[in-house]
């Protein structure tokens, strides 16, 4: 149910992308890296939308129509490892991974369940063991709603995390 009620937000995520100055920046990666893979780690990113997000914006972006999505030689392998503290999301992210992949029809889109995170712990905390892993390979992370859910557990730890992330 909160899958389905919330699935907007991830239109909301594609839009950020495709019209602002950080969405330039990644337009601005998939552009001139048409061969790469982009690596992206979604912190508290529940039932996948930012993967869902990040496909439309990256279709929408190198597409020579949007509605053009007939061949993937163009388009970057895009990878997102989705962390959460509920665990229970693991089998709607492989859901969202499936879906997202069928209805575009593209091959290098791959979306995984990567393990449990906690944004109101420090890295170094063994909660957060799966996103230490994703540290060297990341390219961008996102991380939306979990921030609101959790911003008085956020301030009292100083945003201890997002420090250790950003070091």
């Amino acid at each position: 149910g909160y899958s389905l009620e919330y699935f907007c937000r991830a239109r909301l995520l594609a839009g950020l992308v495709m019209q602002s100055k950080v969405g330039d920046e990644i337009a601005s990666l998939w552009m001139h890296n048409p061969n790469r893979t982009i690596h992206v780690t979604s912190l508290g990113g529940g039932p996948a939308f930012d993967f869902v997000g990040l496909a439309m914006a990256m279709l929408f972006s190198l597409s020579p129509a949007a509605s053009d999505h007939s061949t993937t030689q163009s388009y970057p392998t895009l990878n997102v490892t989705v962390l959460d503290y509920e665990v229970g999301w693991s089998d709607l992210v492989h859901a969202m991974n499936d879906s997202t992949r069928n209805i575009f029809q593209q091959p290098n889109f791959h979306c995984r369940w990567g393990g449990p995170c906690d944004i109101t712990k420090p890295l170094s905390h063994p909660s957060n063991q799966a996103c230490l892993a994703n540290i060297a390979t990341t390219n961008l992370w996102t991380c939306q709603y979990c921030i609101a859910e959790n911003a008085q557990q956020l301030r009292a730890s100083n945003y201890i995390f997002f420090q250790d992330l950003w070091k």
